[in-house]
């Protein structure tokens, strides 16, 4: 089994089809991901960007719901931070850049886990999955829900 980490925490908080205990879990690099298939069988693969060159799996394009998420525990002031991932791939940064192409405030960190900390920390906000609402200390900045695609082949 692939799974591209964004995909693996929304499985785990929504679908959860996938049994940590079980299942052989397995980060790749999209582009890698093909060529991995090859040489290796993989139940199910997820990825926020479309697989070209993927063979012998069916896609199922998906959607998932995302909103601009704040602090529960802080004021929001409309002048803070806003954070991307440094992934120039990621659908949640280019959707916060295409959005936010006006600011100076953007700032870019490595990893979804230290995006998720500064914003439940009241350091600013980020465009983030949904689900988020029930698991963090998290709140809606603001109600525009935005779409973000993600791909799961089996």
């Amino acid at each position: 089994m692939v799974v591209i980490r964004g995909a693996l925490n929304y499985d785990h908080n929504q679908e959860q089809s996938i049994d940590i205990g079980k299942d052989n879990v397995s980060v790749k690099k999209t582009k890698d991901i093909p060529t991995e298939s090859l040489k290796n069988k993989y139940d199910i693969i997820y990825s926020f960007q479309k697989i070209v060159n993927l063979r012998g799996f069916k896609e199922d394009e998906k959607v998932l719901k995302a909103f601009y998420l704040s602090s529960a525990n802080h004021e929001h002031p409309e002048t803070q931070n806003i954070f991307v991932n440094r992934d120039k791939n990621c659908p949640f940064r280019q959707k916060t850049l295409h959005d936010f192409s006006d600011t100076k405030k953007i700032i870019e960190l490595d990893s979804f886990e230290n995006i998720i900390n500064y914003v439940e920390n009241g350091k600013g906000v980020a465009l983030l999955p949904e689900y988020l609402l029930k698991t963090k200390k998290l709140q809606k900045w603001d109600e525009k829900k935005k779409e973000i695609c993600y791909y799961k082949y089996e």
